[in-house]
């Protein structure tokens, strides 16, 4: 079954910055899986059994080098924000 799942992760250590970027290495060199990333999460895009056991393995990793915290959504198919609803926000709110 493919899936779309949106994943948030928070080290829980000073040096979150280095865990995220390893932890998206990782994604990248992966074939079976597709992600895209914004400022806020990353998607994941494949086989929900594939995503599953990547993210099981990626999440043993993290803790082994410190807690950490990853917040999931799944859903069904590929669900891709194409943007037609979006507007610019000024850089100041």
């Amino acid at each position: 079954m493919k899936v779309t799942i949106e994943v948030s992760l928070y080290p829980l250590t000073e040096n979150y910055e280095e865990i995220v970027l390893e932890f998206l290495d990782n994604l990248n060199e992966l074939d079976s899986i597709q992600f895209t990333t914004n400022g806020m999460s990353t998607q994941i895009y494949g086989d929900v059994s594939d995503i599953f056991a990547v993210l099981g393995e990626q999440f043993e990793k993290i803790q082994s080098s410190g807690k950490a915290v990853l917040v999931m959504k799944a859903g069904p198919g590929t669900l891709r924000y194409d943007g037609k609803h979006s507007r610019e926000l000024p850089d100041q709110i």
